[in-house]
């Protein structure tokens, strides 16, 4: 849970000099599922927690994901490890008035591909399980315990 909206994020993003591109989506072609990879100048996404010394720690946000078969963090053993982007989201009209479509739908920094991230991961995730069977899950051993409060942190790469 984050205090502060996505499109607040947006703005604060926008006053680092970051240009926002467009959330990934996917469209039938052909009768197949293409993927359309996200777009925007590259954030990297970090979390800071203090540990049980009283130390504040920052960790790059992939060591917190794990693949759910092998173990292995997000994007190890890659040439070219996925990343995150400033995807911005978009604006929509619902119930006869423009919002920002990430307020509404609560997807801040997406790792699956909803299609209405303010921060998108690189590589294209399928969030239906009917598609593509789910393999990423919180990597227990790498976070903190529950209800730690935490720092998400976005910087411009």
């Amino acid at each position: 849970m984050v205090d502060a909206k996505p499109s607040q994020v947006h703005a604060a993003l926008l006053l680092i000099g970051l240009e926002p591109g467009r959330p990934g989506s996917f469209k039938w072609e052909n009768e197949s599922l293409v993927p359309i990879a996200p777009t925007g100048d590259t954030v990297t996404v970090s979390i800071v927690h203090r540990n049980e010394d009283g130390v504040d720690v920052e960790t790059d946000a992939a060591a917190w994901i794990r693949h759910a078969e092998t173990g292995n963090t997000l994007g190890t053993g890659l040439d070219q490890p996925p990343g995150w982007v400033f995807a911005g989201s978009a604006f929509v009209k619902k119930a006869g008035r423009e919002m920002y479509d990430a307020d509404g739908a609560g997807t801040l920094i997406g790792l699956a591909t909803f299609g209405s991230e303010t921060v998108a991961f690189t590589q294209m995730i399928s969030p239906e399980a009917s598609l593509e069977e789910p393999v990423w899950v919180a990597a227990s051993g790498a976070i903190p315990k529950f209800d730690t409060p935490v720092i998400v942190r976005l910087r411009a790469e």
